[in-house]
């Protein structure tokens, strides 16, 4: 799987990882998540601009659930778009690709979080205090003791 997306550097990306908690009991099947996050980074890689940004950031949502975002400054998906995101071998329209996929990634994603009793959602960003929009999704994951 590791190919020139999973090179940022060549794009000059800068990453960032923030966490609230320290250390976080999941509800999960770590292969199938892995699945999941490298999913998200890689497509937050493959269309975010040069000299981008992508912020991951995991945060308490309360006793029992945690978010997990995955925030990116690239052109994000256009409105009309946004409904059909997680259907299988949908595809943005050609002009916001920059990159070929086969539309599989995140109707996936989507399905092995569901699996978890999580879910995915897509949401724009609007401008914040440095004057960005950002690409997210956002991951909502149950707490508890790993199963796997």
């Amino acid at each position: 799987m590791i190919n020139s997306l999973w090179q940022p550097e060549k794009k000059n990306i800068q990453y960032y990882f923030k966490s609230e908690p320290k250390k976080i009991d999941l509800q999960i099947d770590t292969y199938y998540m892995e699945i999941v996050l490298t999913n998200l980074l890689s497509n937050a890689i493959k269309f975010v601009d040069n000299n981008g940004e992508i912020i991951m950031n995991i945060s308490d949502i309360d006793e029992s659930e945690i978010k997990l975002t995955v925030y990116d400054d690239g052109p994000g998906v256009p409105k009309k778009e946004e409904e059909n995101l997680f259907l299988e071998f949908y595809q943005a329209s050609p002009r916001q690709q920059k990159q070929k996929g086969t539309g599989i990634g995140l109707a996936l994603s989507k399905k092995l979080i569901e699996l978890h009793q999580g879910k995915i959602e897509y949401k724009r960003k609007e401008k914040n205090s440095i004057k960005k929009d950002y690409t997210c999704f956002e991951v909502t994951l149950k707490k508890g003791t790993n199963k796997s």
